[in-house]
């Protein structure tokens, strides 16, 4: 069954292995307190002015790295690289269609 939902990410951790830039692939699978486990199949990063598609072989940048638990908190700057372009937000939702 999918829905559609708009989580506010407060405490993310990633499901991949975290250097300090990485490519996003399809399927992509985050776990929120909501949920143990969501997988996006389509997904977006949008801060308060503007949307920000997700696809892949987008990089996104995070200015500091945890190791393999990387955790994304709303105190943890991330800089979305698309098309030669830079956006910094320190609060970010993400949005789009998960299955659990």
């Amino acid at each position: 069954m999918q829905s559609f939902q708009i989580i506010k990410i407060k405490q993310v951790a990633l499901a991949i292995p975290i250097g300090l830039e990485y490519q996003i692939t399809k399927p992509f699978v985050i776990r929120t307190g909501i949920s143990p486990k969501l997988t996006y199949e389509r997904w977006e990063i949008k801060d308060e002015k503007q949307v920000y598609p997700i696809s892949d072989g987008i990089t996104i940048s995070f200015k500091s790295s945890l190791g393999l638990g990387f955790r994304l908190t709303k105190n943890l700057s991330v800089d979305l690289y698309n098309g030669g372009e830079l956006f910094t937000s320190s609060e970010w939702l993400v949005q789009g269609r998960y299955r659990l």
